[in-house]
């Protein structure tokens, strides 16, 4: 059997898992927070980071393996990249805003949803931080060093919109798309130098990923991304290696199985380090990172020689994956409403498995209504903006203008 560099059944599979393993891990992270406070799931709070970290590796695999695979294609350049990108997010984002203020419209009034906790929900409810939020601009990096040169605090701290706490991270990945598409379409494909204006317009879009690079809540998100690139480069380059090497797919999957158990025990005994002299383990910096990392895309290489996977387990990984990304955008405004309206239950396991039941079925019915209706919006964009001879990144910024176009023709075929 040789080494191959397409997908095989084991590894859509298997991606599809990891996909809804991460979503999973933040849900019942952040469920455990609000519903479970002081019992050993809430110690173990940092699972919802490691979810985090995953959606950044698998991301960047995901993405960067596509734009890759289609470098030869003439017909898709950073035109059809961006709206692929744009509609991918917004399918499910947009529509996440509006569900998030409305929800929070309920309970905004009560006191305690203004009181701290365990997210920084109820502190930015106000349509200047909803507006924020749709332009990816939370969190921005080069704001936050405006106010602390003393700028008007109130004007320039954006951060995620009302309950949705989780929305810090998704303005990371869309300027992450973006500065990942400009290299790759115009440096490397097109092979030519940035204009003054384009390194101009690089140089913003390229703030926040150069910030999470090195810094950052998580400290290392960016670069994991970079991470999972770096795993999309090497799965291309099998067959080569494999020639080079003499390697045959059963001494790389051997190889890739020792590769994983290592990184597996490593991760281990690095978080039980940080307990003893930190007193508290920590999977969120880049030694972790690397650890999962490593051993995530050492058992999906090791998977290349699996060609068959029974259907009910690839049915029941897809369907958990498909509604992952909507999962991941609305669960902490359903966790925030039963906080504020149900006091006196953050010990209380019934309402904890109620949430969740709850977060899951509204995630089926946003993947159903909107999300799953992506590949059909960016055709429809993709010719409301007919391709240019020249491409252009400002003309991303156009995409804009048909997005409620897009939207009202997708709630009109819903309905």
């Amino acid at each position: 059997m040789i080494v191959s560099s397409k997908l095989t059944q084991g590894q859509r599979v298997y991606l599809d898992f990891v996909r809804a393993a991460a979503a999973l891990c933040v849900m019942f992270g952040h469920a455990a927070q609000y519903f479970l406070v002081g019992t050993f799931f809430d110690r173990m709070h940092e699972i919802n980071v490691l979810g985090v970290l995953i959606f950044f590796l698998i991301s960047g695999f995901l993405i960067s393996l596509s734009v890759f695979q289609k470098h030869t294609d003439q017909r898709y350049g950073f035109r059809e990249y961006a709206i692929d990108r744009f509609c991918r997010i917004y399918s499910g984002y947009l529509p996440a805003l509006i569900f998030v203020a409305i929800a929070d419209a309920f309970i905004a009034g009560s006191p305690r949803y203004s009181a701290p906790n365990i997210v920084n929900a109820g502190n930015h409810f106000d349509v200047y931080t909803w507006i924020g939020n749709l332009l990816m601009l939370q969190g921005f990096p080069l704001f936050q060093a405006m106010k602390r040169l003393g700028l008007n605090t109130n004007v320039w701290n954006i951060g995620p919109f009302g309950s949705a706490d989780t929305f810090w991270t998704i303005s990371i990945e869309w300027w992450i798309y973006v500065m990942f598409g400009m290299v790759a379409f115009f440096r490397i494909k097109a092979g030519r130098s940035f204009t003054p204006w384009q390194w101009l317009l690089f140089g913003f879009v390229a703030v926040e990923p150069v910030y999470h690079f090195v810094g950052g809540p998580d400290l290392c998100l960016t670069m994991l991304w970079g991470i999972g690139m770096a795993a999309s480069l090497l799965f291309l380059g099998l067959p080569a290696l494999a020639a080079d090497w003499s390697l045959t797919a059963g001494r790389w999957r051997n190889l890739c199985l020792a590769v994983c158990a290592t990184s597996v025990l490593a991760a281990i005994a690095h978080l039980y380090a940080d307990l003893f002299h930190l007193g508290q383990a920590n999977p969120a910096d880049l030694q972790s990172g690397v650890f999962d990392a490593t051993a995530i895309f050492s058992l999906f290489f090791a998977l290349g020689t699996v060609h068959q996977v029974p259907k009910i387990i690839a049915r029941a990984f897809g369907f958990l994956a498909n509604y992952s990304y909507s999962l991941y955008l609305t669960h902490l405004t359903i966790f925030w409403f039963a906080f504020v309206r149900f006091p006196g239950h953050e010990d209380d396991p019934r309402l904890f498995w109620l949430a969740i039941a709850a977060a899951n079925a509204v995630a089926i019915a946003f993947w159903w209504l909107f999300e799953r209706h992506h590949r059909r919006a960016a055709a429809r964009l993709k010719s409301l903006f007919p391709s240019r001879t020249e491409e252009d990144p400002a003309g991303a910024v156009g995409l804009a203008a048909g997005v409620g176009m897009v939207m009202r023709a997708e709630l009109d075929n819903v309905a």
